[in-house]
Order: structure tokens, then C-alpha cells, then sequence
């Protein structure tokens, strides 16, 4: 298989084709849960300002997934003054925050002084890899972040990423395969030190990176990966063959993934993603569970058995309901938070 760029030229028309506000796909009522769960994450929003667990990376997450959702302007505002307080220096946060600017309307060239765009250009090493070191998710976030703010890059980072890929179709987080490396990527010589191996949340973010960088690389399937690391029992998918329970995060960045590449999304696969999310006037609020905690170990995940309703896994089952990849154009008229109406 080949995986191919569409290239800067297509770059509006993957916007125009992917932005919520024109995908086709996407039902009245994703939109309407997408708002739920925009409101139940403007409800969690910490004391500071950050979203989820109060990193740079999750409170970014958290101001595209509201401006995807159109909701939270208030809350977007409090965010990017929380960032503003942080140091933003690792490439996977100055790529996130970047894809936030955007998605807000900002403008990441002229971010505190400093030119985000440039520094992740900068950071390109001979071989092609962003950053001397950084992890093979962070790079796929650069691109995907530079595709995001139109920047003209060369085809050595799609081929770095091509040739970080494992050979069961996936991506490890952390490094690219090696020769040591099993086709999982699980080290052979030292399998017991070895915590990472391919996984879906890397690849889904490899594979977008790869459709709308420039360069054309041929690789392994990554969607024989996905059908084969599918969770049988919630529908969805977890994050690896160890951690393999349907998740929101996961689930989500997968059919985010099927939707960048034109692919038709699984059957019950978005059914397994809108399945985690609690009722709108539930008790504990319209956010979705992370995952399912099978108690009873028959195998059925029933929805008895989700966890709480996590704000990270509501920040990341936003743009999957929403069906709308990485990167993320500006976000028409965000408006503040809705009441819910129960």
C-alpha cells in the first residue's frame, strides 16, 4: 500500500471537506452530544484555568475540542491564560498549542513573542525527525500542527514517519522501528524493558500526519492493524494489545483517522464511541466514561459497567462524534457555554 499525501495545494479542500460544520456524516444528534459533552467539560474546567489532569497538552486538547463543538468561549479564554503561565518548550506541547491557536482564530507566528510555527521547522534534524529526540507521537503532532498553519515542509519528515512504522501496520509511541524490533515492535533482545509497541493512538496520528504532509511512502495498511486490533466486545478500540478494552480516546482517534483517509468508518463504530457518553441529564453529567470495567467478567460490556464520566476522555470523544481529523481549521463563531435544558 501506498500511503499518499494530498499535499499544501489540497490542504483547504481536506479543510472544507473534514470541518464539522460541512461533513455530511455527521448526524444532528453527534452535534447535539458534542455540545453536551463541550458543557459537561466547561464544568470541569480546573480552579487555574487547565483542563483534565492541568498539562499544557490536555488544556490545548481541551480548547480545540470546545472550539470543534463551537461552545466555551469563556472557558477557551481562561485556558490559553492558564498556558500562558506554563512553559510551553517540549515540540509535542508547542504543536498542540499551535493546532489550539489555530483553531481559535489566533495566530501561532506570533504567540508571547515567539513564532511557533518557525520553531517546529527549526526543530527538523537531517534525517527528516522533529526534535534531536522527541517520540515518534510528537513528530506526527508537528506535522500535523505545520499542515494545520499551511507551512511548506519537504517530504523527509513523511519519510522519517514511514519508516518509523512497524511491520504489523503499526506505530510505537515512543521510537521508530528497528532492527531489533519484532513486527509489534516489542524489542527481541530485551522484551522485558521494552513498554511500548504499536498502538492505536500513535498510529492514528501517524497515519493523519501522513495524508496531509507532502511525499508519498509506501508502508504496511495501517487499517488491517486497526481491524485487527478492534475490541470484539465494546465495538471500539483500546490502546495497545495489553491495555485492548474500547476507550473513548482511542475509539475516537481511530475514526478520526478512518475520516482522514476517505475510509468508510466500521459497522457499530461510532455506536461504540456515543455508547460511553452519559445521558445529558444524567447525575453525573453528559461526559463520557473512559473505558468499561467488565466486573463480572462475562465478556458484555454493558453500560453499567463504564467508568465515571472522565474530562479527558470527553475531550478526546469530541472530535471523534464530530467525525473531524487532525489538522483543524478555525473554528466559525464559538459561542459560551449552553445550558443543557434537563
Amino acid at each position: 500500500m501506498k500511503v499518499r499525501s494530498l499535499g499544501a495545494a489540497a490542504l483547504a479542500a481536506v479543510f472544507v471537506l473534514n470541518g464539522v460544520t460541512v461533513n455530511a456524516a455527521v448526524t444532528k444528534e453527534d452535534r447535539r452530544r458534542a455540545r453536551w459533552a463541550a458543557s459537561y467539560v466547561v464544568g470541569t474546567q480546573n480552579p487555574d484555568g487547565s483542563f483534565g489532569f492541568g498539562s499544557v497538552g490536555a488544556t490545548a486538547d481541551g480548547i480545540v475540542a470546545l472550539a470543534l463543538a463551537k461552545r466555551g468561549g469563556d472557558a477557551i479564554d481562561d485556558a490559553f491564560a492558564f498556558i500562558a503561565t506554563q512553559d510551553v518548550s517540549s515540540l509535542g506541547d508547542i504543536a498542540k498549542v499551535t493546532q489550539a491557536l489555530i483553531a481559535t482564530g489566533r495566530d501561532p507566528h506570533d504567540y508571547q513573542g515567539r513564532d511557533l510555527v518557525q520553531e517546529m521547522l527549526d526543530s527538523e534534524q537531517p534525517d527528516g525527525r522533529y526534535g534531536e529526540s522527541s517520540t515518534v507521537f510528537s513528530h506526527a503532532l508537528v506535522m500535523l500542527a505545520l499542515a494545520a498553519a499551511g507551512a511548506e515542509t519537504g517530504t523527509e519528515p513523511t519519510v522519517w514517519l514511514g519508516e518509523a512504522q512497524c511491520d504489523d501496520g503499526g506505530w510505537q509511541f515512543d521510537e521508530p522501528s528497528d532492527d531489533d524490533d519484532n513486527k509489534r515492535c516489542l524489542s527481541k533482545s530485551d522484551p522485558s524493558n521494552d513498554f511500548s509497541t504499536s498502538d492505536t493512538n500513535t498510529t492514528a496520528m501517524a497515519q493523519m500526519a501522513l495524508v496531509v504532509s507532502p511525499g508519498v511512502y509506501p508502508g504496511v495498511d495501517p487499517f488491517e492493524f486497526f481491524r485487527k486490533m478492534r475490541d470484539k466486545a465494546g465495538r471500539g478500540w483500546g490502546y495497545d494489545r495489553t491495555f485492548n478494552v474500547t476507550d473513548a480516546n482511542s475509539t475516537a482517534l481511530v475514526l478520526q483517522a478512518y475520516v482522514a483517509s476517505g475510509k468508510p468508518l466500521p459497522d457499530g463504530a461510532e455506536k461504540a464511541l456515543s455508547r460511553l457518553q452519559y445521558d445529558k441529564c444524567s447525575p453525573k453529567g453528559p461526559g463520557f466514561a473512559f473505558t468499561y470495567d467488565d466486573a463480572d467478567e462475562d465478556g458484555v460490556l454493558e453500560k453499567k459497567e463504564r467508568t465515571g464520566p472522565d474530562a479527558y476522555a470527553t475531550i478526546g470523544a469530541i472530535p471523534g462524534l464530530l467525525e473531524a481529523p487532525w489538522p483543524y481549521p478555525a473554528a466559525a463563531a464559538i459561542r459560551d457555554d449552553a445550558p443543557l435544558g434537563c
